[in-house]
């Protein structure tokens, strides 16, 4: 019989049918996918730049959150990596504030107030050990 819709249009026996077999899956060679990037290029080459521009700013994002990493790991702050400030003279690294892997990244998520500089009426910092 004839199927009418919501707002009582005529659909006719079309709706009645069963839907269409899904498509046929298709491989893809590497070297179509080349030259449809390619002719993607060619249609708009401001993409071209824009997708460079973000992949090297990622790249360097990167490189900074895990030069980051590294330092928390160490428990460092940039400008003693940069001195080599806890370096003894045969090379080796002895940081005095270095307490481990898991406590130098749980100092550096969950600071708490014990690591706080203090600051007399004198302008001089003193360092609040726990």
């Amino acid at each position: 019989g004839a199927v009418r819709s919501m707002n009582g249009l005529f659909l006719g026996a079309w709706a009645e049918a069963s839907p269409p077999p899904p498509p046929a899956v298709t491989q893809i060679s590497l070297t179509d996918l080349a030259s449809a990037w390619l002719a993607a290029c060619h249609q708009c080459p401001p993409a071209v730049l824009l997708w460079a521009y973000c992949t090297l700013i990622c790249l360097l994002l990167a490189g900074l959150g895990l030069f980051h990493a590294m330092l928390i790991s160490r428990n460092l702050t940039t400008y003693e990596h940069v001195k080599r400030t806890y370096r003894a003279a045969n090379g080796t690294l002895h940081n005095p504030f270095d307490r481990g892997l898991r406590a130098n990244w749980a100092e550096a998520l969950f600071p708490t107030a014990s690591h706080r500089l203090t600051y007399s009426a004198t302008g001089t910092a003193a360092i609040d050990q726990p």
